[in-house]
């Protein structure tokens, strides 16, 4: 791999935009069944970033672009902050652009989203943890389900952006303004997680009745429930707009590690009146027609041609930053009331599922959109977790009440401030 690689598509736009407010970081967290050994962790780490070179990286800045370069230090595990997402220090971190953290039995990875997407963290994770485990004599097969060679670099380092790039593609960048929640900030940049558990089967049969997937239910439900709490929502006729994480390598051949990831939404008026079905429904019809290459390819082609542009490209970085500012609080902060990352089913080895317990995915909130959602599925459970930069948990409560008299058990868990 050569020394510096240039930010893919998605990438470029998180440097510019980042602060204490809006930190663009994710993470991932297995919950293990005995108590996390750092000394082990620590040596699983150095193993594992050797086998994930678009990983070992540290963003620099250009005259025209950030872009990343090869980082020869080596990464070191950090105990758990209890402010989670917060900025990564990159003399603290060692210029990487994630950090490892445990606390008792959980190991989690925070990300910056320069660096990859949910499906890349979720893969150096999976081996991280993987590697952890076998140091520890557990002695488990990878089954192929674990990244664990160096085989085929190339297609795990590539911007698979640039691989479906058509010039001949019409683009599409068209945003519409969104309604949004409002509420009491969390001092110190606090963001507050409450993850609901759910049994699997029986999500699949609430499911079943309405005609309809995991995701496309629970962008209704959210919809459906944003009616409850009116007090919690700007007071402007604007639709609730929810924006769904949709993995590109679902739709387009690619390996990458990299970001490769597209934004669709969902977009309603909210009426008191429409039952939970209809919003399932609505849900169901604009994410099905979105949610495929037609829909979405024009989208990722507007993003590459605005990039691609002559007088973009010799602008100096220092101007680029309040272009791009500019249009990414009109195309992405205004235009989403709520964000949903669906990870999907996780998949580990059969051995290693002895020693994890639970699997959670957690987003990044702000002020634009202070209420965020992650989903995994993992064994014979969903996890749905919430994270929010406002004190009031109304929404979230009623989302869980919902799913009750759905006939769902719910089990809930929080962070320390919430408890």
């Amino acid at each position: 791999m050569r020394s510096w690689v240039r930010l893919d598509n998605a990438a470029k736009i998180f440097p510019v935009v980042s602060n204490k407010h809006r930190t663009n970081l994710f993470s991932i967290a297995f919950t293990l069944n005995e108590l996390v050994d750092p000394v082990v962790l620590q040596e699983a780490l150095q193993l594992t970033i050797m086998r994930f070179p678009s990983f070992r990286m540290r963003l620099r800045s250009g005259f025209f672009w950030f872009y990343l370069e090869d980082n020869k230090q080596m990464p070191i595990v950090e105990k758990e902050n209890a402010h989670i997402l917060e900025p990564i220090d990159k003399y603290q971190s060692r210029g990487y652009l994630f950090r490892v953290v445990y606390f008792e039995n959980k190991i989690t990875m925070e990300v910056f989203h320069t660096l990859t997407d949910g499906y890349g963290a979720t893969e150096f994770m999976k081996a991280l943890v993987y590697c952890y485990l076998n140091l520890l004599d557990k002695n488990i097969e990878s089954e192929g389900k674990i990244l664990i060679d160096d085989e085929n670099i190339h297609e795990k380092i590539q911007d698979s952006f640039q691989k479906i790039y058509d010039e001949r593609v019409k683009p599409d960048r068209t945003e519409e303004r969104a309604l949004h929640f409002v509420g009491t900030e969390y001092d110190n940049y606090w963001l507050s997680v409450i993850t609901g558990i759910v049994s699997r089967q029986q999500f699949k049969e609430l499911i079943t009745r309405f005609n309809c997937t995991y995701t496309q239910f629970m962008v209704g439900l959210l919809t459906y429930c944003a009616n409850k709490v009116p007090y919690l929502l700007e007071k402007d006729k604007y639709p609730f707009q929810v924006f769904v994480a949709v993995d590109l390598r679902r739709l387009f051949t690619s390996k990458s590690l990299r970001n490769f990831s597209m934004i669709v939404k969902t977009s309603m008026k909210l009426n008191p009146n429409m039952p939970l079905e209809e919003y399932v429904r609505i849900a169901k019809e604009q994410l099905t027609e979105r949610i495929s290459e037609k829909y979405l390819l024009p989208r990722v082609i507007g993003n590459i041609k605005y990039e691609k542009m002559w007088l973009l490209r010799i602008v100096p970085l220092v101007l680029k930053k309040i272009a791009l500012k500019i249009g990414y609080t009109r195309a992405s902060t205004k235009a989403d009331s709520l964000c949903i990352s669906n990870l999907g089913d996780i998949c580990l080895p059969t051995e290693m599922q002895k020693y994890v317990k639970k699997i959670i995915f957690s987003n990044g909130a702000m002020k634009e959109t202070p209420i965020n959602m992650g989903v995994t599925y993992y064994n014979d459970s969903i996890f749905m977790t919430f994270t929010s930069s406002i004190l009031e948990r109304d929404f979230q409560k009623v989302f869980f009440r919902e799913l009750v008299n759905l006939g769902l058990d719910v089990t809930l868990e929080n962070n320390d401030l919430e408890a």
